[in-house]
């Protein structure tokens, strides 16, 4: 397996397909997660059509159920795999060949776990993923290089703003809840505590509030003329 995975890593297809021929099994290998590190463009895209079209390996694999063991950043599938390791060339190709971009947009927009991938939103959003969503979880990150991207590529602000108003008033109402005694009642959301979410990053996410509204605000003036 390991050596299966070193052989994609480098995009050698001919040595891939001896190790099969003396035995080697791909189908235990992470082998289309490891093309992620292949840095010759055409290696890799040559190797992940070798995998795909002779070895029929599954694009949406998810290497943590092969790995059954500690959490890594670049577990998921190999397109995610291809966001974590910064490999534009082979992301775009595993698009192409089919792979689900929503499965990967997460990690390219980035959160508290995973570092963001810019480059990356823009093809996967135009791939398919979920543009507004992609939105949402940058406004969460109170990035907005990320916003920018996102809206480029076709995201509907009002959307997003209208996510906030509605977290804006279940913390409203955690507020009051809180001050009769009855904080934590169920009402199956999980914000954060409102005092924690006033104290931090108060200056970032209020710029990242106001760039949406402006955002907002010119749309509708452009609409109205």
């Amino acid at each position: 397996m390991k050596v299966l995975n070193n052989v994609a890593q480098l995009g050698d297809v001919e040595l891939f397909a001896h190790l099969v021929n003396r035995g080697a099994d791909p189908q235990r290998s992470l082998a289309l997660h490891a093309v992620a590190m292949c840095r010759d463009p055409e290696k890799a895209k040559a190797m992940i059509d070798h995998l795909l079209d002779v070895h029929h390996m599954d694009l949406e694999a998810h290497n943590r159920a092969l790995r059954k063991h500690m959490f890594r950043h670049d577990s998921g599938t190999p397109a995610r795999c291809a966001v974590h390791h910064r490999n534009l060339d082979t992301l775009s190709h595993l698009l192409r060949r089919g792979a689900d971009p929503e499965r990967a947009i997460d990690y390219a927009v980035g959160n508290f776990l995973y570092r963001k991938f810019l480059p990356a939103v823009g093809l996967l959003i135009d791939a398919g993923a979920n543009a507004d969503r992609a939105l949402g979880q940058a406004a969460k990150n109170k990035d907005i290089e990320a916003a920018k991207i996102c809206l480029a590529h076709g995201a509907d602000v009002s959307v997003v703003i209208e996510e906030q108003r509605e977290k804006t008033a279940r913390q409203q109402v955690r507020r009051e809840r809180e001050a009769n005694g009855t904080w934590g009642d169920g009402d199956g959301h999980h914000d954060s505590h409102p005092s924690e979410d006033d104290e931090k990053d108060a200056n970032v996410r209020t710029r990242m509030e106001e760039f949406l509204l402006s955002v907002e605000r010119t749309k509708r003036r452009a609409s109205e003329e």
